[in-house]
């Protein structure tokens, strides 16, 4: 994926995110706004924390293509 596409990808997933914990205080715990509040809230998580994974990989291997790239 390119640099641009995962800094729109994750700017995305965070305001998925930071929306979910503003709206939470205001809803009623009984209601199923709630319960979705929470989901969209613990999906956007994992998908950032699947994100940051993912880039952190690709960057490591970038990094060791050059090292190796170096060392010929």
């Amino acid at each position: 994926m390119g640099p641009r596409i995962e800094k729109l990808v994750f700017t995305m997933g965070f305001l998925i995110f930071l929306l979910g914990i503003v709206v939470l205080p205001f809803l009623d715990p009984s209601s199923g706004e709630f319960v979705v509040d929470i989901m969209a809230i613990c999906i956007s998580c994992i998908f950032l924390l699947v994100l940051t994974w993912y880039i952190r990989r690709e960057m490591h291997m970038i990094s060791r293509e050059s090292d190796d790239t170096k060392q010929d």
